[in-house]
């Protein structure tokens, strides 16, 4: 009986032992699923400057959902991907992260990377340490544009008359690997987006800027990351009349000097009508109706419109325009021209404001 006791405690212990041993077989196991390493991180970086993490990445493990990659702490940049851009590569996964320097003291957030198998499981399974990155400030020229990159483009622009005092220019411009929504003319002018859209590599933009006439040009800065220095972009002030590819007719019909232009006009109109008289021939009378056209064109009065209190005055004709006031009453405006579905009115400060056609008083 004593033997047979003996006996059973000693396969009740074995087995305890297997178990254990199965146990930490099993920790061993998954604690080897997932190898994560970086592949790339940057020594140094400028401020302001867009840079990238590349993490390379072995899973033992073939049947699983997604590799997740969560962030903790950090300071000095910001994470512009939460989803990494990935690729896959002789049973290796690259997943690379961009982030923007935004200060001169960095460390990247550590990285905790984990084996999604469903919504319910998953491991957290490799720690990776944040890095320190240097991080050089720049010492820009006094018309930097706040923007780094490996390029900028002035693809078109149109400058036309404002007011008295000022011109208006609106401009197209593309860009790789920035921030395009950084962009700002370091001097205190009226300036603001029109619209812009952006990926990490390519960016486009419409910007508008008021300034003073006496100037001749138009010049800024951005830091062109490929030479590691400044690039200057020129705009000349050429005054143009015509529109821009994307819109038409800015600068409709003028209503300045009409009675000036009616008087010549008659004189004209008059000189042919003698001619007519003397010679009859219908040529002249053929130009005499031409010139009393165009003096009935020019003698219409000049119109106004009553605008909806509430209603939004715009500072170019165009989709998502900038808004610069809003009418606190019903104001009666003197009408300057249209186009596409606005009106170009004079304000009471003699500048020029566009309202949409839906903004006129219905009664």
């Amino acid at each position: 009986m004593r033997i047979f006791v003996i006996l059973l405690f000693a396969l009740l212990l074995h087995l305890s032992a297997e178990d254990g041993f199965a146990e930490n077989k099993s920790v061993a196991i998954s604690q080897h699923i997932l190898y994560s390493s970086y592949e790339y991180y940057p020594q140094s970086v400028f401020k302001g400057q867009i840079f990238h993490l590349s993490i390379k990445t072995l899973s033992t493990q073939e049947e699983f959902q997604e590799i997740e990659y969560q962030f903790e702490g950090g300071y000095g940049a910001r994470l512009l991907n939460e989803k990494p851009f990935a690729e896959e590569k002789n049973h290796y996964y690259y997943h690379t992260f961009y982030f923007l320097a935004t200060s001169t003291s960095i460390k990247t957030p550590d990285i905790i990377v984990s084996l999604i198998y469903d919504e319910y499981n998953k491991d957290e399974l490799v720690h990776l340490e944040g890095k320190k990155i240097k991080a050089i400030k720049l010492n820009p020229p006094k018309d930097f544009v706040n923007i780094i990159a490996n390029d900028l483009r002035l693809t078109q622009y149109k400058i036309n008359h404002y007011n008295e005092k000022e011109n208006i220019a609106v401009f197209s411009m593309e860009a790789n690997h920035t921030v395009i929504e950084n962009f700002t003319i370091p001097q205190d002018y009226i300036q603001g987006f029109e619209s812009n859209s952006s990926t990490i590599w390519q960016s486009n933009m419409t910007y508008y800027v008021i300034f003073p006439k006496h100037l001749e040009q138009l010049e800024f800065s951005y830091f062109h990351l490929p030479s590691a220095k400044f690039k200057k972009l020129i705009m000349p002030i050429v005054i143009d009349d015509d529109s821009v590819s994307t819109q038409s007719n800015l600068t409709p019909r003028d209503q300045r000097h009409t009675q000036t232009k009616l008087y010549i006009a008659l004189g004209i109109a008059l000189i042919f009508l003698i001619l007519f008289i003397v010679r009859k021939r219908y040529f002249y009378l053929f130009l005499l109706v031409l010139v009393a056209v165009y003096a009935l064109y020019i003698s219409t009065p000049i119109q106004n419109a009553c605008v909806k209190k509430g209603s939004s005055i715009y500072l170019l004709p165009m989709s998502n325009g900038t808004v610069f006031e809003v009418t606190q009453k019903e104001k009666i405006f003197q009408i300057e021209g249209s186009v596409d579905g606005y009106i170009k009115v004079k304000l009471h400060n003699n500048k020029i404001g566009w309202i949409r056609n839906e903004a006129l008083c219905t009664n």
